[in-house]
């Protein structure tokens, strides 16, 4: 968006959009037509599975939880390797969301499955504490 012109970029963010002058994504016209903006970021690093997102925009509301890279990247690989992999191949590699702040995802798997095959449900998730004392309450 032309409002964006102007932002210093971190350098996650230009590795985001490394590839872009080389054809490697779809352009679409602007808002306004006098210019064209990528469909997506040809993004060196998936960015949006690893971190999560959330928005509401036109009625609909989202929210991307973040998931574990090292399984993200491995997944990657293999579809890069095996663009047919099934998805039970890639819930294999990808057991479902990794939340940062130490939630337990408590849905049973197939649960997982069907929201990851569909693109539709939700996870429910539970805290872990501790007390700080022993089993025996010292």
């Amino acid at each position: 968006a032309m409002r964006y012109t102007e932002a210093r970029l971190t350098q996650a963010a230009a590795d985001l959009m490394a590839g872009l002058d080389e054809g490697t994504v779809d352009f679409r016209p602007t808002y306004n037509g006098e210019d064209e903006e990528p469909e997506v970021f040809p993004g060196l690093f998936p960015n949006l599975l690893a971190n999560g997102a959330s928005g509401i925009a036109v009625g609909m509301a989202t929210s991307i939880p973040p998931h574990n890279v090292g399984e993200l990247l491995d997944a990657a690989t293999l579809l890069i390797d095996s663009p047919e992999a099934d998805d039970a191949t890639l819930m294999e590699i990808v057991k479902g969301p990794d939340f940062p702040t130490g939630g337990v995802l408590v849905d049973n798997q197939a649960i997982i499955s069907e929201a990851y095959r569909t693109g539709r449900g939700s996870f429910r998730t539970r805290a872990r504490f501790s007390t700080g004392r022993n089993e025996d309450g010292s």
